[in-house]
C-alpha cells in the first residue's frame, strides 16, 4: 500500500490543475457574460438614442410644416378680411360725405374737401383743413347745421383715417 502522503503529492498537482482551469473556465465564462451583458446594454442605448433624435426630427419637420400652412392660410384669410372690410369703410364715408355736403356757399369748402376725400386725391394739408372744418361743423351753433350732421361730421373723423390709412397700405 502506498502512503497516503505520496498518493497526495502524485494527484495534487493534477486536481489543482484541473481545479484551477475549471476556475478560468467559469472565469472566461463570466467574463463573456458580462462582457456581452455590457455590449446589450449599450445596443440598447444606442438605439433609444437614435429612435428619439429621429422621431424629435420628425416632429420638428411636421410642426414646420404645419406653421407653414398656418401662415398661409392666416394669410389668406387676412386678405380676405381687407377685401370685406375695406369697402366697407369707403361706402361708411361715401354715406356721410353725402349727409354733409351742402349747396350753401357757407360750406364750399368742406364740400370740395370732402369731394378730394372721396376720390383719394386729397393732401395731406387739405386733410388737415378739412379736420379743423369737421371740427367747426361738430361745434357749430348754426341753425342750418343739425345735430345728425353734426354726428356725422364726428364720425367722419375717424373714418376719414381710417380710409386714408388703408388707402396707402393698398
Amino acid at each position: 500500500m502506498q502512503h497516503p502522503l505520496r498518493f497526495a503529492a502524485a494527484v495534487g498537482p493534477v486536481v489543482i490543475g484541473t481545479v484551477a482551469s475549471a476556475v478560468a473556465v467559469v472565469e472566461t465564462e463570466t467574463d463573456t457574460l458580462l462582457h456581452g451583458i455590457g455590449m446589450l446594454v449599450l445596443g440598447i442605448g444606442v438605439s433609444a438614442l437614435v429612435t428619439w433624435y429621429w422621431t424629435a426630427r420628425t416632429e420638428r419637420r411636421k410642426m414646420r410644416e404645419l406653421n407653414e400652412e398656418w401662415k398661409i392660410t392666416m394669410a389668406k384669410r387676412i386678405d380676405e378680411m381687407e377685401l370685406k372690410v375695406s369697402p366697407v369703410w369707403a361706402s361708411l364715408q361715401s354715406k356721410i360725405i353725402k349727409d354733409l355736403m351742402h349747396p350753401s356757399p357757407q360750406f364750399h369748402e368742406m364740400d370740395v374737401l370732402m369731394h378730394r376725400l372721396e376720390s383719394l386725391t386729397i393732401t395731406t394739408d387739405e386733410r388737415g383743413r378739412l379736420d379743423v372744418l369737421l371740427e367747426e361743423r361738430i361745434l357749430s351753433t348754426d341753425p342750418e347745421v343739425t345735430p345728425e350732421e353734426k354726428a356725422s361730421a364726428r364720425l367722419m373723423k375717424g373714418v376719414m383715417a381710417k380710409v386714408l390709412d388703408e388707402a396707402a397700405s393698398a
